[in-house]
């Protein structure tokens, strides 16, 4: 018939009223995500589109295009803590993915990772100062999903952040007096605003990897709190993952 799949809203119980938006030329949906102020959902349709629909009106947005069709549901569609940007990792013309950020207020997207490397699994710091991402350089022994001929490698990945502002050191420069940083922080708290600035202008220069073990199955990057974030590791013949939490002030 001519029914159509639709964004459902409901209570997290199932209870209550329930509140149907509909998905406009798209016919399925995956990986819908909540914008933290709760005006927006992002998802990705059968056409690999990113999309967003404000909340209120019921507008769609397509905002970007998926690399592939395999890429549908796993994009990790990630919102700024100021419900400013939205990030996702796709593939590009160099075959490898890459970290995209879009903004809101620009209506422009621009990726921010190295077009050599398998970029996946962006995640916004709370504090909105840092991007973190999981990236591999030695992607290039595997093959095509459809080829069973060729030996596929199993890739290595390292976890890494992003300076978003120019104004922020390295958080792994080297420190004088314990003390002092954390006198620092406690003046830089009274000034900070939660919105999130992004300088575009060498941005790929402010990549610094995370002081863990690198070359590991590492499988996504969540987001904690302000601060923090947790790493997951594919554990050779183990189910699931192992969870690392990085704190940056601890190291």
């Amino acid at each position: 018939g001519d029914k159509q799949y639709v964004l459902r809203i409901t209570d997290q119980d199932g209870q209550g009223t329930k509140r149907d938006i509909p998905i406009g030329e798209s016919k399925l949906g995956w990986e819908p995500v909540w914008s933290p102020d709760g005006k927006y959902i992002a998802f990705n349709d059968d056409d690999v589109r990113i999309r967003v629909i404000d909340i209120e009106s019921e507008a769609i947005q397509t905002i970007g295009v998926g690399g592939n069709n395999l890429e549908r549901g796993y994009l990790g569609l990630t919102w700024s803590p100021d419900s400013k940007w939205l990030a996702y990792s796709k593939s590009s013309e160099t075959g490898f993915q890459r970290v995209f950020l879009w903004s809101m207020e620009q209506n422009k997207t621009m990726a921010v990772t190295n077009e050599m490397a398998h970029s996946l699994s962006p995640a916004w710091d709370a504090s909105g100062k840092y991007l973190y991402f999981i990236a591999s350089t030695d992607l290039a022994l595997s093959s095509g999903w459809a080829n069973t001929s060729a030996m596929g490698s199993n890739p290595t990945f390292t976890p890494y952040l992003i300076n978003l502002r120019k104004v922020d050191p390295s958080p792994f420069e080297p420190r004088s007096d314990e003390e002092e940083v954390k006198e620092e922080n406690k003046e830089e708290k009274k000034e900070e605003s939660d919105s999130v600035y992004v300088d575009l202008e060498g941005i790929a220069m402010r990549t610094i990897a995370l002081p863990m073990p690198s070359g590991k199955s590492y499988a996504w990057a969540k987001a904690g709190p302000k601060g923090s974030v947790f790493i997951a590791e594919r554990i050779a013949d183990k189910p699931g993952y192992a969870v690392h939490k990085f704190n940056i002030s601890k190291r």
